[in-house]
């Protein structure tokens, strides 16, 4: 019988008696399994597991990065628990990358391929990383023609 959720609900019974049916079925939709002892159980093809966690995990940090921007955009000092890095960036940069983090939500979500948010994640990080160091600022904003080899920490 379908449920909200769209999948099966069946015994353990059932799943043990048919259990080609069932699997090849888990490979579309999910399979609830219930017992006698009132355990439930989820059978599902492993992408859909993994692309529902990382819609769920990056949805969370998401919002919640949006809402440590609008704290700041209310006049609160800006702080993040979720990139912490970000405090680096003035606030300008801080709407780009929240900005661009959504646009990669969505588009990531649409084609279950999530590098997408890591590698802006990582850019904006690194980004952060580089604001910070005076060294390397000091050699970005120099002439090109006087520019030497300077070692950064």
């Amino acid at each position: 019988m379908p449920t909200m959720f769209s999948d099966e609900i069946i015994s353990s019974t059932d799943l043990k008696n048919n259990q080609k049916k069932w699997f090849d079925y888990a490979q579309k939709a999910p399979v609830s399994i219930t017992n006698r002892h009132g355990r439930n159980f989820v059978l599902i093809n492993r992408e859909q597991i993994k692309n529902a966690y990382h819609t769920s995990n990056y949805a969370k940090m998401i919002i919640q990065y949006f809402e440590e921007v609008d704290r700041e955009i209310d006049g609160a000092a800006f702080s993040s628990e979720v990139f912490p890095w970000a405090a680096k960036l003035n606030p300008g940069e801080r709407k780009e990358f929240r900005h661009e983090l959504i646009e990669s939500f969505i588009e990531s979500s649409k084609t279950d391929n999530w590098m997408a948010i890591e590698e802006i994640v990582a850019d904006w990080k690194a980004t952060s990383e580089a604001i910070s160091n005076a060294k390397f600022m000091d050699v970005v904003k120099s002439n090109p023609n006087e520019r030497q080899y300077v070692e950064i920490d």
